[in-house]
């Protein structure tokens, strides 16, 4: 690897692949190089979106580290992305970044959304509902532009479909192939980073993630609400709410997550390596992974789901949140995890959500479970409190729950 400078800015080279993997892992991938990482890549990648310095990002990712341990792994993700030219010197890379590290730039994610006829259909309706004849909207992250059309369709004056992945030449040819090459207009790259030639009338966005708040809903509005939008703007969605779920995770599912004895017994015998140092090692409060939301409806959930913050998007100012909803178990049991999902009314009359007891199995959302590191026999009627914090300032992105409060 050259020799790079602290001070040189680094920023994702437009042609990589970033897709989740099983159990966390995220694969990062161009031109038949392939590297596997776990999550915290995706603290590494936010931090080169815009262009940055490895100085600067190494200092962000310091001040977000839970431990020193942690902080030199992902350094040394750092000059790995560099060395297999993932990460590359603003000159040798053109205007187009990878917009979200969760394959937006592969077909597979387009298809599952599109075959999630609940959620497409909603937001076609939706947007039927709200554009007015005349209309200028702003479509951000516009992807195959299936809604960005409906707007056209709708009666939008013009429509600006912003998008930052590959798909945005996809989503051009879509445009020309229904006659919206002259009311439909693409802008290439991060809307953050974009300006618009005239203010919009509606702003509609799907970013709404498995992580409800992870792919900076929070960010996109509150800068597009400055910027892009008239006095009297209207945006789809109108609303976020978040839930939390205390449930009873099986341990056919725990055992894939932790180091158990189950595990070191049979790498021994497979190996002949004692691993025995490993067991519990990697438990800690905010170890967290992803459930197909469908499947999650047969688990055994301990209470009725705890709102946990209530977001009217239209207002949004700050992406900071830090609320918290306290109730009452209804199921004992041993309480282990927090399922994470969502509900969003898109206009008045038409909502979506990923509440695993109402979701289809076309759903293409996951649903995020946090693992407790000492899971706790609840009883009946006992009082809780689940604890939400999102960019909050010195606890960041994190669950907690209190007994007994």
């Amino acid at each position: 690897m050259k020799d790079i400078d602290k001070n040189t800015e680094l920023i994702i080279n437009n042609d990589i692949n970033i897709e989740p993997q099983p159990y966390n892992f995220i694969r990062v991938s161009r031109h038949g190089i392939s590297l596997k990482f776990n999550e915290n890549i995706l603290s590494i990648l936010k931090q080169f979106y815009r262009p940055n310095t490895i100085q600067n990002a190494v200092d962000n990712i310091g001040s977000d580290s839970s431990g020193v341990q942690e902080w030199i792994d992902l350094t040394s993700f750092i000059f790995q992305l560099i060395e297999s030219e993932f990460l590359v010197t603003c000159s040798k890379n053109n205007t187009e970044v990878v917009k979200k590290p969760h394959g937006y730039n592969s077909a597979s994610i387009h298809i599952k959304m599109l075959n999630d006829r609940q959620r497409t259909k909603s937001f076609i309706n939706a947007i039927r509902k709200t554009v007015k004849k005349g209309d200028v909207v702003l479509d951000i992250g516009t992807g195959t532009g299936i809604l960005a059309i409906t707007a056209a369709m709708s009666g939008a004056k013009h429509v600006y479909a912003a998008e930052s992945s590959g798909f945005s030449n996809i989503a051009q040819n879509n445009f020309e192939k229904n006659g919206f090459k002259d009311r439909i207009t693409v802008l290439q790259g991060l809307s953050t980073n974009l300006d618009i030639p005239e203010k919009a009338d509606v702003l509609v966005s799907e970013m709404i993630g498995n992580e409800p708040l992870g792919e900076n809903i929070l960010e996109i509005f509150s800068d597009s609400i400055k910027r892009h939008l008239k006095k009297n703007f209207r945006v789809i969605p109108e609303r976020l709410k978040i839930f939390g779920l205390p449930v009873n995770v099986s341990q056919s599912i725990i055992k894939n997550h932790f180091f158990n004895k189950n595990h070191i017994r049979k790498w021994k015998t497979w190996y002949g390596i004692d691993f025995s140092s490993m067991v519990g090692r990697n438990i800690h409060e905010q170890y967290s992974y992803y459930i197909n939301t469908f499947k999650a409806k047969t688990w055994n959930f301990l209470s009725s789901p705890v709102p946990l913050a209530d977001i009217e998007l239209k207002s949004i100012r700050s992406p900071i949140v830090q609320n918290s909803g306290e109730s009452y178990i209804e199921n004992p049991g041993l309480l282990n995890g927090i399922l994470i999902f969502f509900e969003s009314q898109l206009c008045p009359g038409i909502s979506i959500n990923s509440n695993p007891l109402e979701v289809t199995n076309s759903n293409h959302w996951l649903c995020k479970v946090w693992l407790l590191q000492k899971p706790v026999q609840v009883e009946k009627k006992q009082k809780f409190r689940i604890n939400y914090n999102y960019k909050a300032p010195d606890l960041g992105n994190r669950i907690s729950i209190d007994l007994n409060c």
